[in-house]
């Protein structure tokens, strides 16, 4: 499966269809697994020194137990595209 659509934008399957750890990978994110199965990352968000965003494979979904911020992986790509062109100016 692509990553990528004819127009060189992110593949919504591909998004639905993949581990968050390839997601993430894909962003450049370091990560650690946890014994539960779940991800564990520093908040693309905010600034932290300890990692407090939960990725849950099961459920496709992800919580920010620093700011807050959740929701699916269709929207966690949503908020990193939007942060990283937000860097670009």
């Amino acid at each position: 499966m692509s990553r990528t659509d004819k127009n060189n934008s992110l593949d919504i399957s591909w998004i639905l269809n993949v581990q968050w750890a390839e997601i993430l990978r894909h962003f450049g994110v370091r990560y650690t697994k946890r014994s539960t199965g779940t991800l564990v990352a520093l908040c693309y968000f905010h600034v932290e020194k300890t990692p407090s965003m939960h990725f849950w494979d099961k459920s496709g979904r992800f919580h920010c137990f620093g700011c807050a911020k959740e929701g699916n992986k269709l929207t966690y790509v949503g908020h990193v595209i939007s942060r990283k062109r937000e860097l670009l100016f």
